[in-house]
Parts: C-alpha cells; structure tokens; sequence
C-alpha cells in the first residue's frame, strides 16, 4: 500500500526482513517539527521491488525527488550504513557485485 501511495507503483515488495530505527533528536528541527512530540524515533523496515524499464515513480507530497542510480553510487550517496545495508542485500539478492 505504501509503495502504491508514494510512488504509484503497483508491485509486491519484498521484505529484506532489515529493520532499524533512526533517533529524531538526531534530526534537523526542521524534521523534527514533521512529527509529535512523543514520538522519538522513526522506525524504518526495508523492501525491495522490482520495476519495468522505463517507469518512473510518481512522488506524493512526502518527498522532493529521486534519482536512477547503481548500487555504487546509492552506498556512496546514503547517509548511514542501515540502509547501505540494505543496498547491499538487494544486490546480494541480485547475484550483482557491490
């Protein structure tokens, strides 16, 4: 369902069973302010999909862009390791080198 309202993509995800949490008084004010006050973490589970050459998401107002780029770059480009983890998984998974 997720996937369908954030990126208009109807697929079946597959669950890389990696789940983490990201702390929010980490966060810029600016993420903070997104969120209750409660709530003081974010927890994150990562999926992998597969999409048709040439499709493009259709971003809802939740996000800003993307990009098409190769497991390379996407380790390079995320932030922290949990989610390079899960990059690296994916290409594990891909039987790709990374």
């Amino acid at each position: 369902r997720e996937l369908r309202e954030e990126t208009g993509l109807d697929a079946v995800p597959e669950n890389l069973e990696r789940e983490f949490a990201y702390r929010l008084v980490d966060e810029p004010p600016d993420v903070r302010a997104r969120f209750s006050p409660e709530v003081t973490e974010i927890a994150v589970h990562a999926f992998a999909v597969e999409a048709s050459a040439g499709w493009e998401p259709q971003l809802d107002e939740e996000h800003v862009g993307y990009c098409w780029c190769s497991a390379e770059n996407a380790l390079a480009l995320l932030e922290y390791e949990e989610p390079r983890a899960a990059v690296r998984e994916v290409v594990r998974r891909l039987g790709d080198p990374a």
